[in-house]
């Protein structure tokens, strides 16, 4: 059952109002983080500081819609953090893009160029419209369609759209890079 948060109330530092969305955001927020880094101390701990930072920032946010986005993207950046010190960062670009069996076959890119990846994918899902965003996000996430409509208030259909489109965008912004490889491959056979 989605629970409605008065953001209003959370904004303002009524802690009885931020008690639930704390309790369900905070096991939402460790099954993501728990997808991608096997060690629950730090999981823990990369929940915790999240929700710290929002509750520093909460009279930033005046829709739950933003507070939420804020929640995975400040996850995320810290699960990031952790994957580049793993230096498994290249993995999870990857499947990030859905050709995590085409992996192997980028190994001639250095780090650098394994960052500059990730950053071009960021900022292509940036710039993508602010549900799809949330959509895609939560899906890479490992949420299934119910649930994330149930996260962010809105019908399956509505999420099973906006996520073709914005799967679609990523492909289209992202294909230079496949054909960056395959014309390196043409040079190394030559």
């Amino acid at each position: 059952m989605f629970l409605e948060f008065d953001i209003d109330t959370i904004r303002k530092g009524d802690l009885e109002s931020f008690r639930p969305f704390f309790e369900k955001y905070t096991l939402i927020l460790r099954r993501f983080a728990l997808k991608y880094l096997a060690d629950e101390d730090y999981v823990k701990d990369v929940v915790q500081d999240t929700m710290v930072r929002f509750w520093e920032r909460r009279h930033k946010f005046y829709d739950t819609s933003a507070a939420i986005s804020f929640l995975f993207v400040t996850t995320k950046n810290s699960i990031f953090d952790e994957l580049r010190h793993q230096k498994v960062v290249s993995n999870y670009v990857f499947n990030y893009m859905g050709v995590a069996d085409l992996q192997s076959d980028f190994q001639f890119f250095d780090e650098d160029a394994m960052a500059e990846l990730y950053l071009r994918l960021e900022y292509e899902v940036a710039h993508l419209p602010r549900r799809t965003q949330e959509i895609i996000r939560l899906k890479l996430a490992g949420f299934q369609m119910m649930e994330i409509a149930e996260i962010l208030n809105i019908g399956r259909e509505t999420v099973k759209t906006l996520q073709r489109s914005g799967m679609e965008k990523l492909q289209k912004a992202m294909k230079p890079l496949h054909e960056l490889y395959i014309s390196h491959q043409e040079e190394l056979s030559l």
